[in-house]
C-alpha cells in the first residue's frame, strides 16, 4: 500500500535513514529501487550492525555506507540534506 500512496502523491525520490544498514535499511533500499524510486541515504544517520571491536570506529557501518553508495543510492550528510531544504524553501 506504500507503494501505492507514494504514487499517488508523485513521490519519485526517498530519503533513508537508520538502523540496520545490513538488514532492514538495505532491503528497503533494494525494494524502494525495484518499485523506480530515486533512493538518498543520509550517511551519518545510518548504522549497521557493527562487530563488538568495530563498535567505536563504526567499520562496517562505514563499508555498509559505502557498497550502498556504490551500488544503489546516492549519499549525502545531514548537514547537505538539512542545507538543501532551507535552500528549496527560500
Amino acid at each position: 500500500r506504500l507503494d501505492l500512496l507514494l504514487r499517488y502523491l508523485d513521490i519519485k525520490t526517498l530519503f533513508t535513514v537508520g538502523f540496520s544498514a545490513d538488514a532492514c535499511l538495505l532491503t528497503t533500499v533494494i525494494d524502494a529501487l525495484w518499485h523506480d524510486y530515486k533512493i538518498i541515504l543520509l550517511r551519518d544517520c545510518t548504522l549497521a550492525n557493527d562487530m563488538p571491536d568495530e563498535q567505536e570506529d563504526i567499520a562496517f557501518t562505514k563499508r555498509m555506507v559505502l557498497l550502498m553508495e556504490s551500488l544503489y543510492c546516492v549519499t549525502v550528510t545531514s548537514k547537505e540534506f538539512i542545507e538543501a531544504c532551507k535552500n528549496t524553501c527560500e
